[in-house]
């Protein structure tokens, strides 16, 4: 059986306003992934994906 992974990540850039994290929720979601995303300070988003290795590579 597959070991449950996590990956954290921080995106940097003029990303929010641009439905940065909604697209990649929808993502992670058509992966089957749980975890969360959300705007962080000076322009950041932060991104927690928690599933198997093979999905979070595809990530």
């Amino acid at each position: 059986m597959d070991e449950i992974e996590e990956l954290r990540c921080v995106v940097r850039g003029k990303v929010q306003g641009v439905f940065y994290r909604d697209f990649v929720a929808k993502h992670a979601r058509h992966l089957a992934l749980t975890g969360y995303v959300k705007n962080a300070p000076n322009f950041m988003v932060e991104i927690v994906a928690r599933g198997h290795r093979d999905k979070l590579e595809n990530f």
